[in-house]
């Protein structure tokens, strides 16, 4: 059913485009903010377009959209671009509509919001008009930097073009006063030290085996809990009829005080076993000692029916633990466990009070805050003592897949090879995935993304600094609150709501390495008792600590478990996790090779990230990177050579790939940057290059015309990690390549021995670089400028006059591939002073120049952070 416009005045239309989930939950936030300012938002897809909506009938629009790949429209937003986009649409086409933008992107990637705004200029060709202007929300430095006083200023816009009565005003803030101001004024801060005073009040652990008799234990004043008023008490049930839930009059659930030895039944054994001294003190004389050897019987036998209960509820949590940590194929993984930081360290004046991120200091320390609103609770978690199937469930509840070009697959890992050196600063893997039985197909340039868990010792140490031990393993249900106050509530589309478990959730379903959001943060607020670590909380989550979140937790990768372990009196319930951490992404990998070549199998090219222990930086536990490491992990018997009783499987998926692909005519010359791992999508080129010309030479009187193809590859050493270096040589000498240039960032060459590579960068005088001679044989350059190459970029200044003739006379493509957040912009910036030095071009034409072959996509790029 196609909505039209609506004779509700308050109504507007609410789109959003997005393949990750950030521009969904913004645009849900908006719907569910709009009621506090009488606002009424119809929210749906942009390629809803046609079916659910339709932009001829619309006044009033608010699109939110993210970019994704080389600057390209998420995919739930192609079918709304492609429809904008028809060339018959007239100047006037949507002259009746008003609109507001919010683009995501990151300024990390050339094409920073590429496709807010490609979108935002194409409405303005179409006579649409903005009633508030458009925003451009970067994630390298923060969304919310834009995206906050965009929002904030977004609903009285609404109201203004709707004719709403701004009376009718809904705070989106809360003021907390510093401390100063408390003391100067006398008055209390808005989020007081009285709103997280929470302390559970009594633990309930009932055993109904047959469904009628329960057997209590009220530990109320057992587990060091001063007493108070039951209203002001939160109740916390655990059993196994799935009785598990708070007071309505509170939301919070504290496990502090929470002692093992008060959950276990051989307490009421040591208890039981004194039970005539007991009733013998109470002076209760008519009471025989018949009747007491019969009571203490029948408590006896209670207490070998609850122990043998026991027995059964700690098999079946036993077994649905062994379930959530077999991998994603069904098989027990190995796994390099994280590391925390030792006692010592944590005692020795390098706990949390030494890290950067527990910090407060002037000014920030001393001013009044502005902290968003309590985002509303909406779930409820149950847990119960019953088995689990994790293995029959749809991975992540069956939510759809990010990019996904193909549907999820196993495939075996055949092969697993280090491609560097025992004493590189990075391990490097090359990982061969057989496709035998799987139909799969793909092009040199397509990348897969690999579904990975989070590692489980991880979750594990999650679930210890919570005490979420005796519920971790308990069959989960999850529903949303009867009485909350959030519109449009629902379960988290990517989280099983019932028959799964909170390990199960926490290690497949829930990303638990996404520095926290402000959201989180806030709500993480009303679970901490110690008043310094409340307001340190409320800093980093406020407007005036936009920076410091950025550089204390977003900068520097901050985990969930780093705040935790930072915040030891934060307390947070299971409700709260599942309600504000994000999906768990696949991560994607670049294809390194051709199927011409390899029929049955595709090799992946990584290193192994690695995150060291570091309190000032706020990292309280050694890691390595979630997939990286899961990879690295499980295929470490192959890396030696040693069998393994099962093959390893791993679920994988083809990615969409709509340019980042050779060109079939092989006159096309190529530019092809990819230093470290960068590398890997140009092996898959090369072979395809390669097969493509020795079959063009086998046709009788043929003239092969082909085009200049030049690699730029960068590594820190010649005799540690220069990738595939045998197989880059022999297409430098079979004439696939016709030139490779190689810089080597970390090698020296000194006076006394030029050929060195064993100096430490920090003497370093000259630095040594390769060019490969059509022989294959490397040989030193002997200029002045030859030595100081040290990256690629350097490389490319030094051949300028070669890359400007690429570029300008034969119409090069460009391919560049690897890190982001540095070397593109660098190559690019490289680029651009070769076309000003050799062409004379200024600053802005060269850039143009750029620009006008990443529209025509003949300059491409597959880059990550």
């Amino acid at each position: 059913m196609v909505v039209g416009e609506s004779k509700h005045q308050n109504r507007f239309l609410l789109l959003y485009g997005t393949a990750t989930g950030q521009a969904k939950a913004i645009a849900e936030e908006i719907a569910e903010k709009a009621t506090s300012f009488d606002l009424t938002a119809d929210l749906f897809e942009l390629d809803d377009i046609g079916k659910k909506f339709n932009l001829e009938k619309e006044r009033c629009v608010v699109i939110v959209v993210s970019t994704t790949g080389d600057g390209d429209p998420p995919p739930n937003a192609e079918k709304f671009m492609r429809r904008i986009k028809k060339r018959i649409l007239s100047s006037t086409y949507l002259s009746h509509l008003h609109y507001a933008l919010l683009g995501l992107g990151d300024s990390n990637y050339s094409n920073f919001c590429r496709c807010g705004r490609d979108m935002n200029t194409r409405l303005e060709e179409l006579g649409a008009q903005a009633f508030h202007p458009p925003g451009f929300a970067d994630d390298g430095v923060g969304l919310e930097v834009v995206a906050d006083p965009w929002l904030k200023d977004l609903y009285p816009a609404l109201q203004k073009f709707l004719d709403i009565h701004q009376a009718n005003q809904a705070s989106v803030t809360e003021t907390v006063l510093s401390k100063s101001h408390l003391q100067l004024n006398g008055a209390a801060s808005t989020t007081g030290t009285d709103s997280v005073e929470k302390n559970i009040g009594s633990l309930t652990i009932s055993s109904n085996g047959d469904g009628s008799a329960t057997n209590s234990i009220d530990v109320e004043n057992t587990a060091g809990i001063d007493e108070k008023p039951h209203s002001a008490v939160s109740h916390f049930s655990i059993s196994n009829n799935g009785d598990a839930q708070s007071n309505n009059d509170t939301q919070n659930k504290d496990l502090t005080n929470l002692k093992d030895e008060n959950r276990q039944p051989s307490n009421i054994t040591k208890n039981t076993e004194n039970l005539s001294t007991e009733i013998s003190l109470k002076g209760d004389a008519n009471i025989s000692l018949a009747k007491v050897s019969d009571m203490a019987s029948e408590v006896s036998k209670a207490d070998l029916d609850l122990a043998e209960a026991s027995k059964d509820i700690q098999a079946i949590r036993a077994s649905n633990r062994l379930q959530a940590e077999r991998s994603l194929s069904g098989q027990v993984r190995p796994e390099t466990r994280c590391e925390m930081l030792g006692e010592d360290k944590l005692s020795s004046g390098e706990g949390s009070r030494a890290s950067r991120m527990f910090s407060s200091k002037p000014p920030l320390c001393d001013q009044d805050l502005t902290i968003p609103v309590l985002p509303p609770p909406f779930l409820d978690v149950n847990f119960c003592d019953s088995s689990v199937e994790l293995a029959s469930l749809l991975y992540q509840n069956g939510c759809k897949l990010p990019s996904a070009a193909s549907e999820m697959f196993n495939v075996c890992v055949s092969e697993a090879k280090v491609l560097t050196s025992r004493d590189a600063v990075k391990k490097t893997l090359l990982l061969r995935l057989s496709l035998e039985g799987t139909s799969v197909t793909y092009s040199p340039g397509d990348s897969v993304s690999i579904i990975c868990p989070n590692n489980s010792s991880e979750v594990d140490l999650l679930i210890q600094r919570l005490q979420f031990e005796d519920i971790a393993d308990q069959s989960m249900t999850v529903t949303v609150r009867p009485d909350t106050k959030k519109r449009r509530a629902a379960v988290p589309a990517h989280v099983h709501p019932c028959k799964s478990t909170l390990r199960h959730v926490l290690t497949s379903c829930l990303s638990i390495r996404d520095p926290p959001s402000k959201a989180l943060l806030r709500s993480l607020v009303e679970f901490t008792k110690e008043e310094t670590e409340i307001r340190r909380l409320q800093e980093l989550c406020s407007k005036e600590g936009s920076q410091e979140y950025t550089n204390c937790l977003r900068q520097e990768h901050v985990t969930l478990l780093d705040i935790l372990l930072a915040f030891p009196s934060c307390m947070p319930p299971p409700e709260t996790l599942i309600e504000h951490l994000p999906r768990l992404q696949p991560r994607p990998y670049s294809a390194c090779s051709s199927q011409r070549v390899t029929p049955n199998s595709l090799d992946l090219v990584f290193n192994l990230v690695e995150i060291k222990a570091n309190i000032t930086e706020g990292h309280f536990y050694h890691r390595h990177g979630v997939c990286t490491g899961w990879l690295d992990d499980i295929s470490a018997l192959l890396q030696r050579d040693e069998e393994q009783e099962k093959k390893i499987q791993i679920p994988v998926f083809l990615r969409t790939n709509q340019h980042f692909r050779p060109p079939t005519d092989l006159s096309q010359s190529l530019i092809m940057i990819g230093p470290g791992t960068g590398v890997a999508p140009f092996i898959g080129f090369l072979e395809e290059r390669a097969i493509l010309r020795r079959e063009l030479e086998k046709v009788e009187g043929s003239v092969v015309k082909y085009g200049e193809t030049w690699l730029y590859f960068g590594c820190r050493n010649r005799d540690k990690d220069f990738l595939f270096r045998e197989k880059l040589l022999d297409f430098k000498s079979s004439g696939v390549l016709t030139d490779l240039r190689v810089t080597f960032s970390r090698d020296i060459v000194t006076e006394e021995d030029p050929t060195s590579t064993k100096a430490s960068p920090t003497e370093a005088e000259h630095i040594k670089h390769e060019h490969f001679s059509a022989s294959g044989a490397p040989q030193s350059r002997k200029s002045t400028s030859d030595t100081t190459a040290r990256y690629v970029q350097d490389q490319m200044r030094q051949d300028s006059g070669t890359i400007v003739r690429l570029l300008t006379e034969n119409g090069a493509l460009v391919y560049v591939c690897g890190d982001a957040k540095n070397m593109a912009a660098d190559v690019t910036a490289a680029f651009e002073e070769i076309l000003q030095t050799e062409r004379g071009m200024s600053k802005d034409e060269a850039h143009m120049f750029i620009m006008k072959k990443r529209i025509h996509k003949t300059y491409l790029e597959d880059v990550w952070l």
